[in-house]
């Protein structure tokens, strides 16, 4: 075991130790906003690495389910508990996520928003304010090792193997291995075209 390793295990075991009230509260029969949302929001407000490894061991023992080494950095918040988390996963700065699915070996840069499906609002009867019309909400599936740039909003399904350009709306899935991005975004080029063509 090296030193990095035990400096881990010591800020892991401080963690659970700092965030035990919150870890309580979590299993209040209360609405999910109160006893999830609005902890990890508080959570989202530390700083640096201990911000880091609070929000890692938050999340392991909350989610759905969470795998290794997640990172979840400054202002990035999970909101929904039922959201399910891969191994490796990096959510960069000010991420927002809704209900979601992410593969293993996804990273995103700063104020990426998944939405919880594009169906959350309804506004088709015009006799009432949207508020009241209420609408519908589903997990949305990000496959592993996607790539996804800086403020970018999600809010349908994203292949494997995607690579997601900044500034980007995802409207629609698209065939795994493409590099995509626009407002809709759109198909740019497949990521493994130079390996296919370069094959006898």
């Amino acid at each position: 075991m090296t030193i990095r390793d035990i400096f881990r295990a010591v800020a892991t075991v401080l963690c659970f130790v700092l965030l035990g009230p919150f870890l309580l509260w979590s299993r209040l029969p209360l609405p999910e906003f109160s006893r999830f949302t609005a902890p990890s929001q508080w959570l989202a407000l530390v700083p640096g690495f201990l911000g880091v490894a609070l929000r890692r061991v938050w999340y392991s023992c909350t989610l759905k389910s969470c795998g290794s080494r997640l990172t979840v950095d400054w202002l990035g918040v999970i909101r929904i508990s039922d959201t399910e988390v891969g191994d490796r996963v990096t959510l960069g700065v000010a991420n927002w996520i809704g209900w979601a699915r992410i593969g293993n070996d996804v990273i995103s840069g700063s104020h990426l928003v998944v939405t919880s499906g594009a169906g959350q609002h309804d506004f088709s009867d015009v006799d009432r304010p949207i508020r009241e019309q209420g609408g519908s909400k589903r997990q949305v599936i990000i496959g592993e090792d996607c790539w996804v740039g800086a403020h970018v909003v999600i809010m349908a399904d994203v292949a494997p193997h995607t690579v997601i350009g900044a500034g980007s709306v995802v409207t629609r899935t698209f065939a795994p291995g493409q590099v995509i991005a626009g407002n809709p975004a759109r198909e740019l080029r497949p990521r493994f075209e130079r390996r296919a063509s370069s094959e006898p």
